[in-house]
């Protein structure tokens, strides 16, 4: 029996001692920097790319068979997740390698050229509504991506504890701002730098050059009707770079004006050619409440006075197509002025971003 334990005692120290991490210092490689400014958005929310470790430099094994593992930190894995916060966690990033990453295995002792472990990396990143460790900037640098651990010569021990030691660690580097807790064994980490800078919300008019056409009415119709000639239609919007869950970042408010206003009512569009009709011109009103006849601005950049047709804070939600539902008809302002004619008037729609 003590022969055995003598044997046992043996073991365990020749493989020890057979290893690559001796005397080696952990180095970090080149980082890889990735941009997904242009690349997450509300309506493209996920985005995978591959990319490649840049481990570099030389280091001596003295095992004839040397074991090297890789341990992936961008991970997606129930409670344990890589979510990364920008700009003080306003855009929340999961990012997660999906490839599988096999141990490698190099044969002889000898002097080894880092870049022969160097591997794929198949990087999924997805836009997400949880809490993560945030930045306050756009630009995140994440020190450890990924780990390179020489596990040549673990013993029994070792490798029994092997599983729960590293789940430990990788909660530990969730905790730590991404910062993984380094032992001797490893050799090389993997860094990042991640940035994301959405490009502003913006909306636009879709159905731009819009014509609306009142039905032709007497001289006595439209003197007699309260909405003459009424006539519904819609302004149809388009909004880009929404953040997370269709979120604004930033405030949007639209109007209307004009430069064909009755100069006393800034609520009437009139034709001032010489052909046209007197003492009627056109109101407009949102259908959501007939009652209150829009009023124009007279700029394409101040609201002013004028109504606002569409108002939405930064960091609400907004659906990126949406509709306003409006109405025209004739409004009389000066019956003894009344005659029949064309009736002609332009507005434009404008977005403000206050």
């Amino acid at each position: 029996m003590k022969y055995l334990i003598f044997l046992l005692t043996l073991f365990f120290s020749v493989t020890s001692d057979a290893t690559c991490y001796t005397n080696h210092v952990l180095q970090h490689s080149s980082p890889i920097s990735i941009d997904l400014s242009d690349k997450l958005s509300a309506q493209s929310p996920t985005w995978t790319t591959t990319v490649n470790t840049t481990f570099s430099g030389t280091f001596t094994c003295t095992t004839n068979s040397s074991s090297f593992l890789y341990t992936p930190l961008l991970i997606n894995n129930g409670s344990n997740q890589s979510v990364i916060g920008f700009n003080n966690g306003k855009y929340k990033v999961l990012a997660e390698i999906t490839n599988s990453l096999d141990n490698k295995t190099l044969s002889g002792s000898r002097t080894i050229d880092a870049s022969q472990l160097n591997v794929p990396l198949t990087i999924k990143f997805s836009l997400i509504n949880k809490e993560g460790n945030s930045s306050s900037s756009n630009v995140v640098n994440i020190t450890d991506a990924l780990i390179l651990t020489d596990t040549s010569g673990l013993s029994i021990l070792e490798i029994i504890n092997w599983p729960l030691k590293q789940l430990y660690k990788i909660v530990t580097w969730l905790l730590n701002n991404f910062t993984w807790p380094y032992d001797e064994r490893d050799m090389y980490s993997q860094p990042m730098i991640l940035t994301y800078a959405p490009k502003s919300t913006s909306c636009s008019l879709t159905n731009s050059g819009i014509t609306i056409n009142l039905p032709k009415l007497s001289i006595q119709q439209v003197a007699s009707q309260p909405t003459p000639g009424f006539t519904s239609f819609n302004l149809n919007f388009s909004c880009n770079n929404l953040g997370t869950n269709n979120t604004t970042d930033r405030a949007i408010d639209i109007f209307l004006s004009s430069s064909t206003l009755l100069p006393t009512d800034q609520m009437t569009l009139i034709d001032n050619s010489n052909n046209s009709a007197k003492g009627v011109g056109f109101r407009v009103v949102n259908i959501k409440d007939m009652s209150k006849p829009l009023i124009f601005s007279t700029s394409q950049t101040v609201k002013g006075n004028g109504t606002s047709i569409f108002s939405i804070p930064s960091n609400n939600n907004l659906n990126s197509h949406f509709s306003i539902p409006l109405g025209a008809y004739y409004y009389v302002w000066d019956k003894q002025k009344l005659s029949q004619g064309t009736l002609n008037s332009t507005a434009v729609v404008n977005i403000v971003y206050p």
